[in-house]
């Protein structure tokens, strides 16, 4: 039996530059279900992926479904150019990337386990495109994750999955049953509530102070919850940084100077921040700034920072 885990909401809004993004997302016991919306900034894991590689136990499926915007997704030395309603299938493990961009950039993704779902991924990635009715019920049902029956949304989407040709298991709400305990979703409200307050610089004795734990205790429970459900990090400060890096790359693809994105991501200096960039292997943020900033739009300008580092990780 499938277990539903828990709903969390993330927001990241810059009003001075018009730069907004929210997540919606689930989880169960091999499953994670998210909606995630941008409005005027691009989201490219595979430049996180890079400053702050997602913590992977295991190989898992990842389907995308692009609902607005344009997105590229790269495996190996192979890339696509994704348009609303299509569908990409992936193996995580193959370390394929994706990111999105747009006035307004959204998508719907589905993550599972192959022990649970009884289909492995396949071997390289592919692409489909949802027919019009399909895409429109699956930006209605990405509306009704947010609401108060998402186990409902989420068992509607792998049904349509499933009449799409992908050989999932079925889904059955009754089957998505809450089993985390009150202090599971206490810690994970006040890390999403702190990681959306970046400029605030949050710091894990904010979250010590809201719960009454010690440190040991909040990052005892977060590996804890990482390894059950397959989170991207294993403790607070992996979190922060990922939170941080991630806010960064969002302003530096709307054009955003060195300074505003360093204070609107709790860096303590914009010398901090081209340090972590530099730390990581990235451009400095000034020079994916002036990229976004040159119109011929951030996937296309950034791509050529990724393929060097798509070709490195295919390598690996």
């Amino acid at each position: 039996m499938l277990r539903w885990v828990f709903r969390t909401t993330a927001r990241f809004d810059v009003g001075e530059v018009n730069a907004h993004h929210r997540s919606t997302e689930a989880r169960a016991e091999g499953m994670r279900i998210a909606w995630l919306r941008g409005e005027n900034v691009s989201s490219d894991y595979g430049l996180l992926n890079v400053a702050a590689p997602f913590a992977h136990g295991q190989s898992r499926g990842s389907i995308t479904i692009v609902l607005e915007g344009d997105a590229r997704f790269e495996e190996r030395s192979s890339r696509a150019w994704l348009r609303p309603g299509a569908l990409a299938v992936s193996d995580q493990g193959a370390n394929g990337t994706e990111a999105f961009a747009g006035p307004v950039s959204s998508y719907l993704v589905f993550e599972w386990d192959p022990a649970c779902f009884g289909v492995a991924p396949p071997r390289s990635f592919q692409t489909t495109k949802l027919d019009a009715r399909d895409l429109d019920r699956v930006r209605e049902l990405a509306l009704d994750l947010e609401g108060p029956h998402p186990a409902v949304a989420t068992s509607s989407i792998v049904a349509l999955l499933r009449a799409n040709g992908l050989a999932l298991a079925p889904v059955v709400a009754g089957d998505l049953v809450d089993r985390t305990t009150e202090a599971d979703r206490a810690l994970t409200n006040a890390v999403q509530s702190h990681l959306s307050r970046l400029e605030l610089h949050p710091s894990i004795d904010d979250v010590v102070a809201e719960l009454g734990w010690s440190s040991r205790h909040v990052n005892r429970r977060l590996a804890a919850l990482a390894k059950a459900y397959s989170l991207p990090w294993e403790h607070w400060r992996s979190s922060l940084h990922q939170a941080r890096m991630m806010a960064a790359l969002r302003l530096a693809s709307v054009g955003a100077a060195t300074e505003l994105v360093s204070r609107k991501t709790g860096f303590r200096s914009p010398t901090a921040l081209c340090h972590a960039f530099a730390k990581a292997g990235l451009p400095s943020p000034g020079a994916l700034a002036r990229a976004a900033r040159a119109g011929h739009g951030v996937l296309d300008a950034w791509s050529a920072h990724m393929r060097p580092i798509a070709d490195h990780m295919a390598a690996e």
